[in-house]
């Protein structure tokens, strides 16, 4: 990462940083703070590419899923679903935000925990109703409706 912002590629940086997050799930360490995330996405929010930001936070997210599906890993998956979420919140990114808030739910989901999971499904709406308030606009196929998440589960 360092090598990329001697450089100047932040989007490269950005990218090596939240990597490096990832790796440390992968070995086990505590839960990384979601700093690197954050600053990945307020890069993309204010001075980088979108697109670019959109497909590290999608990474992170990929490998929430990953660590669920194919390895069963609560911990991790929950790790890499956290840093998601926190890279599409600085962005802006309200359904990638709300998307990944599901993604949290459904691993608590899967471990039983129906009150924690709840939680984060209502979170999600919450989010996307803000948003609306807010005036945000997005593409109907952003949307998150009450009847996906019910369809989800």
């Amino acid at each position: 990462a360092e090598g990329f912002a001697r450089t100047g590629d932040r989007g490269a940086e950005h990218l090596a940083r939240v990597q490096q997050a990832l790796v440390r799930v992968w070995a086990g360490e505590p839960p990384d703070d979601g700093a690197a995330a954050r600053a990945a996405g307020a890069w993309g929010r204010d001075a980088g590419s979108l697109s670019v930001t959109l497909g590290i936070g999608r990474m992170a997210a990929r490998a929430g899923a990953y660590w669920l599906r194919r390895r069963g890993d609560y911990m991790r998956a929950l790790a890499c679903h956290r840093l998601a979420e926190c890279l599409f919140e600085a962005l802006g990114a309200v359904a990638p935000r709300a998307r990944s808030l599901v993604d949290q739910a459904d691993v608590y989901d899967a471990v039983g925990e129906r009150a924690a999971a709840l939680g984060l499904y209502e979170r999600a709406l919450e989010v996307h109703a803000e948003a609306r308030r807010a005036g945000h606009v997005y593409q109907d196929a952003e949307r998150l409706s009450v009847d996906e998440v019910v369809t989800l589960h």
